[in-house]
């Protein structure tokens, strides 16, 4: 874990830029380390700030934890932005995840270090609006109505996940060497998503979708 300002940053000044540098810097190590894993002048020299304004701002170090919850969940929301159906937004998240691997990182750190409690309200919001998503679109009859789209949404972001954060250990561990994670995301997702009966946006059978693909 780097400590420190980057080189190439310059140093925030006003409340908005401060409070901004502080949950960049603040989501960065959350995912590398934990919340109980970095200490508060860790994060305002991330940032490039004094640590009292830490404290300024945001009272506690569990706040600043609720602060990037909103952001990263807002990330994520927006990389999703408003898709013309289910199965684009599903490939905008996944795109999204991959890019930016706090989204996941942090939740899970939070998760196994038992801080679960300072997740913000309303967390998780892109998954509720995946599966309204999925409901619409079922009741249009654009996908399977066999399956509950709540479900199909849970088994993905649990592959995800676990994908994410295990799949360099469970590998070694079966010793299939280094995974390719976008390919194995990909084809489980395709999997759980055929649950739901094929839709308009869905790919032929072993088509991977690149990065790209947007």
């Amino acid at each position: 874990m780097t400590d420190g300002p980057s080189p190439s940053r310059a140093r925030p000044t006003g409340r908005d830029e401060v409070v901004k540098a502080l949950v960049e810097a603040a989501a960065d190590l959350f995912s590398e380390a934990g919340v109980d894993g970095v200490s508060v002048r860790q994060i305002a020299d991330r940032a490039g700030v004094n640590h009292g304004l830490v404290h300024r701002h945001f009272g506690s170090k569990d706040e600043l934890a609720r602060r990037v919850g909103e952001f990263l969940d807002a990330e994520i929301r927006d990389a999703v932005g408003e898709p013309a159906d289910f199965m684009e937004a599903i490939d905008r998240a996944s795109v999204a995840a991959r890019r930016d691997p706090r989204l996941w990182r942090f939740i899970a750190r939070l998760l196994v270090d038992g801080k679960g409690g300072v997740m913000p309200e309303g967390h998780g919001s892109y998954l509720r609006a995946l599966a309204s998503l999925a409901e619409r679109d079922q009741a249009r009859g654009k996908i399977s109505g066999s399956a509950d789209p709540r479900e199909v949404v849970f088994a993905i972001a649990a592959l995800g996940l676990g994908i994410e954060m295990f799949g360099d250990y469970l590998s070694g561990a079966i010793g299939m060497g280094v995974p390719d994670k976008a390919a194995l995301e990909d084809r489980f997702r395709d999997i759980a998503l055929r649950a739901l009966g094929p839709g308009p946006a869905s790919r032929p059978q072993g088509e991977p979708r690149s990065d790209g693909d947007e």
